[in-house]
């Protein structure tokens, strides 16, 4: 396969239920860090569900005038990584499997990356470990590729199945979160959903 029909995908942060159904049907797609940056993106936000329903999480950034993903470097000038913590221990800590995930995502979250595509290969790597699936090789193009979509150019994905959500007796069935929301719901038959059966 040559580099032009290589299956890519976006750079993200815990990336999308949709990102990782595309990851599990094209397994060989490489992650392309050298795409033109977006702001208020996937790239450096993820949704989860909360018992007042979508919160978003942001990555805060510093602000420079850098092009490419890769290059994005991340601000600490907030405690942002503690904040991130407690809304996945209060948005998930009651769902059946959020206890075999949290040392990991503890452990994560007392880091601090730099640039936003390690952290973010930080969460992809965890995703792929809880999923069982192999982790994607990350490529640089020699020059800035226009933004992609969330799902780059693999073929959108199947229509995903719904899953029992904590608060959807509230704000009923949220579509496309965090892939960390199906894990906390479903552990191990959470792989089986991004496969849409």
């Amino acid at each position: 396969m040559n580099e032009t029909e290589r299956p890519i995908l976006p750079t993200a942060y815990w990336p999308s239920l949709s990102w990782m159904s595309a990851l599990v049907h094209r397994p060989e797609a490489a992650i392309e860090t050298g795409e033109r940056f977006e702001k208020q993106s996937f790239r450096n936000r993820c949704s989860i569900s909360g018992p007042n329903g979508r919160m978003l999480l942001v990555i805060p950034l510093k602000h420079e005038s850098l092009k490419q993903s890769c290059e994005q470097r991340i601000s600490y000038a907030e405690n942002w990584r503690k904040v991130h913590l407690k809304a996945f221990e209060s948005a998930y800590g009651k769902t059946p499997f959020f206890l075999f995930l949290h040392d990991e995502l503890t452990d994560l979250y007392s880091n601090k990356y730099e640039y936003l595509v390690e952290w973010n290969r930080a969460t992809i790597q965890l995703l792929c470990t809880w999923f069982q699936i192999g982790v994607p090789v990350e490529h640089r193009s020699a020059e800035c590729v226009p933004s992609l979509p969330e799902t780059g150019n693999c073929a959108p994905p199947v229509k995903l199945s719904s899953y029992p959500q904590l608060f959807e007796h509230r704000h009923g069935f949220l579509e496309n979160l965090s892939s960390i929301d199906l894990l906390a719901s479903e552990g191990p038959a959470a792989y089986s959903v991004l496969l849409g059966r």
